[in-house]
């Protein structure tokens, strides 16, 4: 079900500025590795949806609907999110910039964006719903259509 309750917190919430603020399409692989060290709960060197919903919903704060889509797109053949997979989708993972995105619901949850002095920047979506249920210095909105 689309809108089936989210298990349990497995990972507290992270606070303070997120490990993936600087996450671009310029990332080193080194940061992407990283990444997937941290969020690879059981240590098999891949990411499982599960993997990535206690790190990027319980300890970060994002909305599961968008961890599926991200598990979705850049999962390999073997069903899991390899370092490639990671790599490719890593951009779209910056808490701080919502880009480029059509059709999706996008949730930021509390603690997930409010680090000193952080800004969003939300831009050119067509189509989506983005709900950012945290505190944030500054928003800049821009090139959004039909969006709520």
């Amino acid at each position: 079900a689309p809108f089936a309750m989210a298990p349990t917190c497995r990972r507290a919430r992270l606070s303070g500025v997120s490990p993936l603020a600087r996450a671009s399409k310029r990332s080193k692989i080194e940061d992407v590795e990283k990444i997937l060290k941290d969020a690879d709960a059981d240590g098999d060197g891949v990411l499982s949806l599960e993997d990535l919903q206690i790190y990027l919903g319980d300890y970060l704060g994002y909305g599961d609907m968008e961890i599926r889509k991200f598990f979705d797109e850049f999962k390999s053949d073997a069903g899991t999110v390899d370092v490639t997979g990671l790599q490719k989708g890593f951009a779209s993972l910056n808490p701080y910039l919502i880009s480029k995105r059509t059709g999706d619901f996008i949730l930021r949850k509390p603690g997930s964006v409010c680090a000193p002095g952080g800004q969003m920047n939300i831009e050119d979506l067509d189509d989506c719903t983005v709900l950012v249920c945290d505190r944030t210095e500054q928003v800049f909105v821009d090139e959004c259509k039909n969006c709520k």
